[in-house]
């Protein structure tokens, strides 16, 4: 097995010890690894900062802000579509034990948390995890803007078929400027 693109191994000892602050920024390298992994053109300047709050013994909430430069192809023969994202988000991670005690105490925590076994995790890989749900498919596959209007490519050929942005059409996003 390879390591993540952007890994980050911590204890969660260490994270409870410490000043709670977490600032993560990914290198080129990295940047490049991650852009593969999802399919995208690049990614750059991919940067996180997290804040670790204890639950209790072997579990921590991380609070944290991703952010990246993303390049998407554009149509055939455009240049790539470029995105800022920026996508706010929690995860707890916790030891195998410490996942079984907060089942007790609500079993959506227990189920959503993200296992330390031994109370090491890799908080690069969440983070990297969290990038790819900002990276929606539908802004990747469906956001287009043509002449300045939001365009769905899902291969409909009918622009007044209902689709899933058929409501920005009474937002009146048209490329003229007489606003």
């Amino acid at each position: 097995m390879t390591a993540p693109e952007f890994s980050r191994v911590m204890h969660l000892a260490d994270l409870l010890s410490g000043s709670g602050r977490i600032c993560l920024e990914a290198s080129a390298r990295e940047c490049a690894a991650l852009a593969r992994r999802f399919g995208v053109e690049a990614i750059s300047d991919f940067r996180v900062t997290l804040q670790t709050h204890g639950l209790r013994e072997g579990a921590i909430r991380l609070e944290g802000t991703a952010c990246a430069e993303v390049a998407v192809a554009g149509e055939a023969g455009e240049p790539p579509l470029e995105f800022i994202i920026g996508e706010e988000f929690e995860e707890i991670v916790a030891t195998p034990e410490a996942i079984e005690v907060l089942g007790t105490v609500s079993s959506e925590q227990a189920e959503d948390a993200e296992p330390a076994p031994g109370g090491v995790f890799d908080v690069g890989e969440v983070c990297a995890q969290q990038l790819s749900l900002a990276l929606d498919p539908v802004m990747l596959e469906a956001g287009r803007f043509e002449n300045g209007t939001l365009a769905c490519s899902a291969g409909d050929d009918d622009p007044d078929a209902d689709n899933p942005f058929s409501a920005l059409r009474t937002f009146g996003l048209h490329g003229s400027s007489d606003r």
